[in-house]
Protein backbone atom coordinates (compact mmCIF):
# COMPACT_ATOMS: atom_id res chain seq x y z
CA UNK A 1 0.00 0.00 0.00
CA UNK A 2 2.71 2.14 0.87
CA UNK A 3 3.51 2.43 -3.41
CA UNK A 4 -0.16 4.08 -3.84
CA UNK A 5 -0.45 7.83 -3.73
CA UNK A 6 -1.02 9.11 -0.10
CA UNK A 7 -3.91 10.36 -0.89
CA UNK A 8 -5.62 7.12 -1.71
CA UNK A 9 -4.76 5.36 1.21
CA UNK A 10 -7.83 6.78 3.38
CA UNK A 11 -10.17 5.14 0.58
CA UNK A 12 -8.18 1.62 0.55
CA UNK A 13 -7.96 1.39 4.42
CA UNK A 14 -11.74 2.05 4.71
CA UNK A 15 -12.35 -0.67 1.80
CA UNK A 16 -10.35 -2.82 3.38
CA UNK A 17 -11.79 -2.63 6.90
CA UNK A 18 -15.23 -3.62 5.16
CA UNK A 19 -16.46 -7.41 6.47
CA UNK A 20 -17.49 -7.79 3.10
CA UNK A 21 -14.22 -7.13 1.64
CA UNK A 22 -13.10 -10.03 3.42
CA UNK A 23 -16.27 -12.18 2.33
CA UNK A 24 -15.37 -11.82 -1.15
CA UNK A 25 -11.69 -12.62 -0.33
CA UNK A 26 -12.93 -15.60 0.94
CA UNK A 27 -14.85 -16.84 -1.47
CA UNK A 28 -12.17 -15.79 -4.37
CA UNK A 29 -9.70 -18.03 -2.60
CA UNK A 30 -12.36 -20.87 -2.42
CA UNK A 31 -12.53 -20.62 -6.01
CA UNK A 32 -9.27 -20.82 -6.66
CA UNK A 33 -8.84 -24.14 -4.32
CA UNK A 34 -11.17 -25.60 -5.98
CA UNK A 35 -10.31 -25.28 -9.64
CA UNK A 36 -6.40 -25.45 -9.32
CA UNK A 37 -5.15 -22.47 -8.57
CA UNK A 38 -5.43 -18.58 -10.52
CA UNK A 39 -3.84 -20.87 -13.71
CA UNK A 40 -5.81 -23.98 -13.35
CA UNK A 41 -8.93 -22.81 -15.45
CA UNK A 42 -7.54 -20.19 -17.82
CA UNK A 43 -6.76 -21.82 -20.96
CA UNK A 44 -6.64 -19.09 -23.61
CA UNK A 45 -6.90 -20.19 -27.48
CA UNK A 46 -3.74 -21.16 -28.98
CA UNK A 47 -3.86 -17.79 -31.44
CA UNK A 48 -4.74 -15.20 -29.11
CA UNK A 49 -1.52 -12.98 -28.45
CA UNK A 50 -0.91 -13.70 -24.59
CA UNK A 51 1.55 -11.64 -22.29
CA UNK A 52 2.11 -13.26 -18.64
CA UNK A 53 3.99 -11.06 -16.34
CA UNK A 54 5.64 -12.12 -12.69
CA UNK A 55 7.20 -10.58 -10.41
CA UNK A 56 11.26 -11.47 -9.37
CA UNK A 57 10.20 -12.21 -5.93
CA UNK A 58 7.77 -15.39 -7.02
CA UNK A 59 8.64 -18.58 -5.87
CA UNK A 60 10.17 -20.92 -8.45
CA UNK A 61 6.98 -22.88 -9.17
CA UNK A 62 4.97 -19.71 -9.23
CA UNK A 63 7.40 -18.55 -12.04
CA UNK A 64 7.10 -21.91 -13.55
CA UNK A 65 3.03 -21.98 -13.69
CA UNK A 66 3.06 -18.41 -15.32
CA UNK A 67 5.34 -19.77 -17.79
CA UNK A 68 3.31 -22.53 -18.85
CA UNK A 69 0.36 -20.47 -18.90
CA UNK A 70 1.89 -18.44 -21.60
CA UNK A 71 3.11 -21.23 -23.69
CA UNK A 72 -0.67 -22.10 -23.97
CA UNK A 73 -0.83 -19.71 -26.75
CA UNK A 74 1.30 -19.89 -29.95
CA UNK A 75 1.89 -16.42 -29.49
CA UNK A 76 2.53 -16.37 -25.41
CA UNK A 77 5.27 -14.65 -23.63
CA UNK A 78 6.65 -14.76 -20.68
CA UNK A 79 8.24 -11.77 -18.83
CA UNK A 80 9.96 -11.71 -15.60
CA UNK A 81 9.95 -8.10 -13.90
CA UNK A 82 13.29 -8.10 -12.84
CA UNK A 83 13.06 -4.66 -10.12
CA UNK A 84 9.41 -5.14 -9.41
CA UNK A 85 7.88 -7.05 -6.15
CA UNK A 86 3.72 -7.91 -6.12
CA UNK A 87 3.37 -3.86 -7.46
CA UNK A 88 4.71 -4.64 -11.18
CA UNK A 89 2.53 -2.14 -12.12
CA UNK A 90 4.15 0.72 -10.05
CA UNK A 91 7.55 -0.70 -9.98
CA UNK A 92 7.52 -1.42 -13.57
CA UNK A 93 5.28 0.83 -15.28
CA UNK A 94 6.67 1.04 -18.80
CA UNK A 95 7.20 -2.82 -18.48
CA UNK A 96 2.82 -3.09 -18.83
CA UNK A 97 2.82 -0.38 -21.01
CA UNK A 98 4.82 -1.71 -23.51
CA UNK A 99 2.90 -5.14 -23.08
CA UNK A 100 -0.52 -3.76 -23.25
CA UNK A 101 0.94 -1.38 -26.78
CA UNK A 102 2.22 -5.05 -28.30
CA UNK A 103 -0.69 -6.72 -27.26
CA UNK A 104 -3.01 -3.76 -29.49
CA UNK A 105 -0.81 -4.05 -31.88
CA UNK A 106 -0.41 -7.97 -32.41
CA UNK A 107 -4.20 -7.64 -31.95
CA UNK A 108 -4.96 -5.42 -34.74
CA UNK A 109 -2.61 -7.66 -36.76
CA UNK A 110 -4.63 -10.21 -36.74
CA UNK A 111 -2.41 -12.90 -35.99
CA UNK A 112 -0.24 -11.96 -39.33
CA UNK A 113 2.58 -11.03 -37.13
CA UNK A 114 5.19 -13.80 -35.50
CA UNK A 115 6.42 -13.43 -32.37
Amino acid sequence: MRKLPTEVHPIVQMHWCQPKCFHAMADHLSVLARDGGPMGALAPPPDVPLTVISSRDQPPEQIAAHRRLSERSRRGRHVIATRSGHWIQFDESDLIVDAIRELVELSRAGGNEDR
